[in-house]
């Protein structure tokens, strides 16, 4: 049976003042004709279809329209779709009903119950009627759905705690979905951070600042468990730690994840990856390509035998990143091309010399040139222009400014409030950042309605 993996859509999110709908409508037109081409029997969304919990009434309708186009590839069995930390689950599982009629199936949370858990496998038949794959829609989970309280323990119980719990979880949907499915094959989804001890994150990984993390330590055991008392420990992405790849079953043949954006497998392994976004939506997801995954599942193969095939993902919209002088970005832009369809972007970093006035309105210029050299319609569109001094008037180092508020964690923004309030005492105990936690795990579960 044949599948196709595909995550992080981030429908409704732009690059900057850039709306990002014309190039995510030619992706989903695109992925209609690649199910279609490449006899795909599973389409799995690995999470985050949307960019905002509220989508907008445009991206709801890119969405819907896409599954609609879908309903007519014949050779298409079934659609399954799980919530990422971006998304509204009780707004995703809405028309859950009315989707399932068009063989689209959806899970936009865990239920508390660990009874329940077993309403994740979705068995998918082949032509002879019978099941022969199953597949662990697990979405974003918060930890309180799998009992693990951010306000129990410290830091190294906590982590040991996440990773028994995700580990029994997709144990648990194994063990139920071979003992009822026998003969089938079996996949899973995840939408949390995996890395293996010899992956090494990157700045283009994470959307936005609650993505941010670190990987596990090469000091963890193979369940991820601390086996020295290093102080250096993993941050967090949401309320979710960065996890080892050992938490799923070895039974899964494969496992489709979501929430980074950088396409890789994980660890060493070849059967457990991500996707990555299929359309770039910040500078540092230009690159590498963008792609979806086909596998070729079959019971009984080995994660190591399975024909596992990288699609590319065409380029609808190019995006730069021009450093240098004024004079020398004037001329950059001038002789800027793109083969790509919709217009460009353009960062611009503009490195001012010791006579040159920072603040003065050098955007207008840029934009003179742009219009002088480029005609209506693929004219290069700037999205954010930097100034910056190599070397301050001073002599000294230039000043290092804090991120975009929009870059940040929720706890990159309270230990930073709290450094202002008490620039003597450094950063916050532990006993205080443990209670914010709680705080915001409190939060996140309000969100989900509970």
């Amino acid at each position: 049976m044949r599948l196709l993996h595909t995550s992080d859509w981030h429908l409704g999110a732009s690059i900057k003042q850039v709306d990002c709908h014309a190039e995510q409508d030619r992706f989903l037109s695109w992925l209609v004709d690649t199910l279609e081409e490449r006899d795909i029997d599973v389409l799995v969304v690995a999470g985050d279809i949307f960019h905002y919990s509220n989508p907008s009434n445009a991206a709801r309708k890119l969405f819907y329209n896409f599954l609609s186009r879908c309903a007519r590839v014949d050779n298409l069995r079934k659609i399954i779709i799980v919530a990422g930390n971006h998304d509204s689950p009780s707004g995703l599982e809405a028309p859950r009903e009315l989707l399932g009629h068009l063989d689209v199936h959806v899970v936009g949370a865990l239920p508390r119950d660990e009874e329940e858990w077993p309403t994740c496998l979705v068995p998918v038949e082949g032509h002879d009627g019978e099941v022969e794959l199953v597949v662990a829609a697990v979405p974003y989970v918060q930890e309180a759905r799998l009992g693990v309280s951010l306000g129990d323990g410290g830091e190294s119980e906590l982590r040991e705690e996440y990773q028994e719990a995700f580990a029994r979880l997709y144990r648990r949907l194994a063990d139920e979905a071979a003992e009822r499915w026998p003969q089938a094959a079996l996949a899973a989804t995840g939408h949390l951070t995996i890395y293996g001890k010899d992956d090494e994150p990157e700045k283009g990984d994470f959307h936005t600042g609650i993505h941010r993390t670190a990987k596990p330590a090469a000091s963890m055991g193979e369940m991820g468990e601390p086996i020295s008392d290093e102080a250096d420990h993993l941050r967090t992405i949401g309320t979710i730690e960065a996890m080892g790849p050992q938490i799923f079953d070895e039974r899964f043949q494969y496992v489709a994840l979501g929430h980074i954006h950088r396409p890789m497998p994980v660890g060493g392994t070849r059967h457990i990856r991500y996707c990555g976004t299929p359309v770039a939506t910040s500078l540092d997801e230009d690159t590498p390509p963008r792609q979806v995954i086909q596998v070729d599942v079959q019971a009984g193969a080995s994660p190591a035998d399975l024909p596992i095939e990288v699609v590319q993902v065409p380029k609808w919209r190019e995006i730069f990143e021009i450093d240098g002088s004024e004079a020398e970005i004037n001329d950059m832009l001038a002789q800027m091309k793109s083969a790509a369809e919709l217009p460009p972007v353009v960062f611009l970093r503009v490195q001012l010399g010791p006579d040159d006035v920072a603040g003065v309105d050098r955007l207008s210029r840029f934009k003179e040139i742009i219009d002088e050299h480029h005609e209506v319609g693929q004219r290069p569109v700037i999205v954010e222009l930097r100034e910056r001094y190599d070397v301050m008037v001073d002599g000294g180092e230039p000043i290092e400014k804090m991120p975009p508020i929009e870059e940040l964690s929720y706890l990159d923004v309270f230990e930073a409030m709290y450094r202002r309030r008490h620039p003597d005492r450094g950063a916050p105990p532990e006993r205080l950042v443990a209670k914010f936690r709680q705080i915001e795990q409190l939060m996140h579960s309000n969100e989900e309605g509970e």
